[in-house]
């Protein structure tokens, strides 16, 4: 079965967990903490080198915008991304914020 976190990152770097490190959604050697050394390797971050503008819309990795001071996405042009999402009853309400990357 696939898992969100280590999905997107073999995704977005094309190496599997026990190369990217990302083994989990949270915690210990899960999530953004675990997959943030892999930002400068991954797919977009190739393509802005080459000249390319990358856009990310939608869910990047859990615990990315955790911290109120995140980083911009590395290898991201434009990027607006669910920092957090909750639920109430039956809606879920989702606060994005929009990211620049400045490399």
């Amino acid at each position: 079965m696939s898992i969100c976190c280590p999905s997107r990152s073999a995704t977005l770097t094309g190496t599997y967990a026990h190369t990217n490190g990302v083994y989990r959604n949270a915690s210990v050697n899960g999530g953004w903490n675990a997959f943030k050394h892999n930002e400068p390797y991954t797919l977009p971050a190739h393509l802005f080198k080459s000249g390319y503008r990358t856009t990310m819309i939608g869910k990047y990795l859990n615990g990315y915008g955790d911290d109120k001071n995140a980083q911009p996405l590395y290898g991201w042009t434009d990027a607006d991304v669910f920092t957090t999402f909750s639920f109430i009853k039956d809606t879920i309400i989702i606060y994005c914020r929009g990211i620049m990357a400045t490399l």
